[in-house]
């Protein structure tokens, strides 16, 4: 019961197509949530009397929330054949207007 209520929580809030940034481009939910990370990080920081906290917590908050929007695009790209597809136009570019010396 507490396991589904963190998950549904979890998706809630970082699940890009659950959570109300859905309609918006990917590079700004990515900002809106990193503004909202910062904004978290100084609110407990300040709760917890250490100023001292805060540069600790709000450079966690980034890497964790960074590193889930860079984890999610790569499994997205990978799972729909973008990856592959870009390399493979790049590498033919690449072999068709070199000169064969």
């Amino acid at each position: 019961m507490a396991w589904n209520f963190i998950e549904t929580a979890w998706r809630g809030l970082m699940d890009e197509k659950v959570n109300p940034l859905r309609r918006l481009p990917r590079a700004s939910a990515h900002m809106i949530l990193l503004t909202l990370s910062w904004m978290w990080s100084a609110i407990f920081s300040f709760a917890l009397g250490s100023y001292l906290v805060f540069g600790i917590s709000a450079a966690g908050h980034t890497l964790v929330v960074t590193g889930t929007f860079i984890t999610v695009a790569a499994f997205q790209a990978v799972s729909q054949g973008r990856a592959q597809d870009r390399a493979r136009k790049r590498l033919n570019h690449i072999w068709s207007t070199t000169s064969p010396v």
